[in-house]
């Protein structure tokens, strides 16, 4: 199983990764390095797709800003905001 994250306006590949947590660790590095406003464009754009070994079936796990949740999941916010 690979997970990919696709620009959804161009329809272009833009990583691959082996595993969700990497892919997710992907879009959090992106993320944060954005304001807010910013973050919530690039978002709009993408797309985490779940790819099979065999590299015939694909699902769509998560697309544009519904991905805040995914990368920000209850644990990430509590860390954030620790002192």
């Amino acid at each position: 199983m690979g997970y990919e994250i696709w620009d959804r306006y161009v329809q272009a590949l833009v990583a691959d990764f082996d595993d969700e947590a990497q892919a997710v660790a992907y879009l959090r590095t992106i993320v944060r390095s954005l304001n807010a406003e910013q973050a919530a464009q690039q978002l709009e754009r993408l797309q985490l797709v779940r790819v099979s070994d065999e590299g015939g079936k694909t699902e769509v796990v998560c697309e544009g800003v519904e991905l805040f949740s995914l990368i920000f999941a209850p644990t990430e916010v509590a860390t954030l905001r620790a002192p």
